[in-house]
Parts: C-alpha cells; structure tokens; sequence
C-alpha cells in the first residue's frame, strides 16, 4: 500500500513539475493516529523538498478545497466534496489506495473504479498508468440564470 502511495504521489508531482511545494496530508476522520503518523513520516522520508504537514482530521474538506490545486486519496466521499466545492482543485483517486480500503472493509476491491464513473474525477491506476483526462480541469458550467430572470423568460413567451 505505502509503495504505490508513494509512486502515485511522484507521478502527480511529476505532471506538475515545481509548482507543488507542499503537501498538505488530512487523515480520515475515523483513522488511528498511529497509523497517520505513520504515514506523515513515510511521506516526510520520501519527500525532502517538499513541505509535509498533517492537517487536523476534523477539517471540513469543502472549507479548504479551493486552497488546493489538487486533491487526492481513496475514491471516497471526500474527492467528491472537493469536487463539488471547488472548480479550480483537481480530485485525482487512487485505484491502489482506494482498493486497499475496500479489501479490508470486507470487499474485493476489484472494481472499486466504478465509483468514479460518470464523474470528473480521474484517477491513478493499480499499476501507475494514467486515465486520460486525470490532469485535465474541466470546470463545471456557471449558471448564469437568477430566479427573477428565469420567470421573465417563462413570461415573455
């Protein structure tokens, strides 16, 4: 699980090249400190120029998002939120991590992908490739229509 968590993370800084200069980890509200030190220090280790800090795993995603350019992790409710809360953050999911999670919830894991489908959410696969249009903003549409103007439409017909 660390091996491929690793190698997701070099392949999004990869896309990115210098312009990503901290890496901002928030564990799962319902994780063990024990293990999100453990992985706050693995990332610390394997990332020396980079600013590694551990968020408060209470922070409200949605609340943050727009401070992001990216967001990543499991497929979970998570990269949704931050999806629907910002238009300028990319949510990228991890297959490797994402299947990690539903094997020990009592799944297989194997089609943990789904989730994602018919969503602007990319993702990283098992084994490192890229899904096409992962790195690709796509902004949602602004709806430019006020109540007031929509019923002046509908009256002027």
């Amino acid at each position: 699980m660390y091996s491929t968590l690793i190698r997701d993370i070099k392949i999004i800084l990869s896309r990115f090249k210098k312009k990503i200069l901290q890496i901002d980890f928030k564990p799962h509200p319902a994780s063990h400190n024990l293990s999100n030190f453990e992985i706050f220090n693995l990332l610390k280790k394997n990332f020396l120029n980079i600013k590694i800090n551990m968020l408060n795993k209470s922070a409200i995603l949605e609340d943050v998002a727009c401070n992001y350019l990216i967001v990543t992790g499991s497929f979970s409710t998570g990269l949704f939120k931050c999806k629907e809360a910002c238009n300028y953050c990319l949510s990228v999911g991890m297959t490797s991590q994402s299947k990690y999670y539903y094997i020990t919830n009592g799944e297989d894991g194997k089609d943990c992908w789904l989730k994602l489908k018919n969503t602007n959410i990319g993702y990283i696969d098992d084994n490192g490739s890229v899904f096409k249009k992962t790195f690709q903003l796509i902004k949602k549409k602004k709806n430019l229509g006020t109540l007031f103007s929509e019923v002046k439409k509908i009256l002027e017909v």
